[in-house]
């Protein structure tokens, strides 16, 4: 292995901006998301930055957010995760 690519041993670890492949590795995206939409200085880019702002507000605010999820998901309540297009101005 060479030095140029050290191996990530932290649990949830992953290369910063790379593929989230685990739920541990969700609050680092969220952190990236929010650095790059406040990068884009657009009114969308403070939309988006805004919106992922407030879930970090909420988890951080309530550390078990993610396993409340889990819970309502287990009693029945259906929690859904759908795309949705939008046009892009």
């Amino acid at each position: 292995m060479s030095n140029s690519k050290r191996k990530l041993s932290l649990a949830g670890s992953r290369e910063p901006f790379g593929k989230v492949t685990s739920l541990e590795q969700i609050p680092s995206a969220l952190f990236e998301i929010l650095c790059l939409a406040r990068e884009l200085k657009t009114p969308k880019g403070d939309q988006i930055a805004s919106l992922v702002d407030d879930v970090i507000t909420v988890a951080l605010n309530d550390p078990e957010a993610w396993i409340k999820l889990e819970n309502m998901a287990a009693n029945g309540y259906e929690v859904g995760f759908f795309r949705q297009e939008s046009e892009i101005l």
